[in-house]
């Protein structure tokens, strides 16, 4: 298991969290291209990406939901508050 921390702060939160084979990124409050950089720069590709997990509804955990679910047709899972 791996564990990785794109960005942690009031500017945006996301991390990676997965095996060899993929995992998912737990909240996206990256926009989608900054989110790609730092994946990749740990290593890492959005084909390994196969799910959005969203912990809460502030903009800093979800600002890139909507781009990263859209353009790579990954499920988002979260909690029933969250439009």
């Amino acid at each position: 298991m791996e564990f990785v921390s794109l960005n942690s702060g009031s500017n945006g939160n996301a991390y990676y969290v997965g095996t060899a084979n993929g995992g998912m990124l737990i909240d996206a409050g990256l926009s989608a291209k900054a989110t790609l950089e730092r994946l990749h720069t740990a290593g890492l590709e959005m084909d390994q990406v196969h799910a959005l997990v969203i912990s809460h509804e502030h903009s800093d955990h979800l600002y890139g939901v909507k781009a990263l679910s859209g353009r790579y047709k990954l499920p988002v899972y979260c909690s029933a508050g969250i439009s």
